[in-house]
């Protein structure tokens, strides 16, 4: 890759490979996660973790960065134990929330860096016995078909990919005609699409939600 940004124009969609001078189109990874944990803490959720693939994916490093930021900013419990960090996929969801439940950090709510793990973290969750989202909510990331399919539908991050597009084009025709000599990085601010997997929660429950993270996979 490096080779060919040194001679053709390039832009990067999404994930940065860093060492390059090329231009990037992509989402506000940071402004994203503020969106998501403000809608969660504004349900009531008051203990959070983090669901991702491993920190060599730019995209997850920023989603990271950006939800133990807000997570901070908000007050919302977030330990170490509450980053669990593998692959893009369902099985590694269900894998997150094992983890959290041997550890005994189940917490109000789990944050996926996409719609694949949310899925995975859901299945996991039934399989032992908690309601989503009475009990834990899921949020994901990405906004793919199966996320308004699922059932309860996924709340989740809708990004723009039409004007991620457009962007690009722009750039690289630019780039072409030799119209620009620094290289451009454009985040777009993404959409938060609210759906079934979160909810607000009743007075009393906003209340038990306020300690610290539950121990066992009991809801209720």
């Amino acid at each position: 890759m490096l080779d060919t940004a040194r001679r053709l124009p390039l832009v990067q969609l999404d994930r940065f490979v860093g060492g390059t001078s090329t231009d990037w189109v992509g989402v506000d990874d940071i402004a994203a996660m503020r969106l998501v944990l403000d809608h969660l803490h504004e349900t009531g959720a008051r203990s959070v973790a983090f669901a991702g693939s491993l920190l060599t994916n730019s995209s997850t490093e920023q989603r990271l960065a950006g939800f133990r930021r807000r997570a901070g900013e908000l007050g919302m419990t977030a330990g170490p134990e509450s980053v669990q960090l593998g692959d893009y996929s369902v099985e590694w969801g269900e894998e997150a929330v094992a983890r959290l439940v041997g550890a005994r950090a189940l917490p109000d709510a789990i944050v996926c860096a996409d719609d694949l793990i949310a899925l995975g973290v859901t299945r996991g969750c039934r399989a032992r016995g908690l309601r989503v989202p009475e009990d834990v909510q899921v949020t994901g990331f990405d906004n793919i078909e199966f996320a308004r399919l699922s059932d309860p539908a996924l709340t989740t991050v809708d990004q723009p990919t039409d004007r991620i597009a457009a962007e690009a084009v722009r750039l690289l025709t630019a780039a072409g005609k030799g119209d620009r000599d620094a290289s451009a990085h454009i985040a777009l601010v993404p959409k938060l699409v609210v759906r079934q997997r979160t909810l607000t929660l009743p007075a009393h429950d906003r209340h038990r939600r306020a300690g610290a993270p539950r121990t066992s996979g009991g809801g209720g």
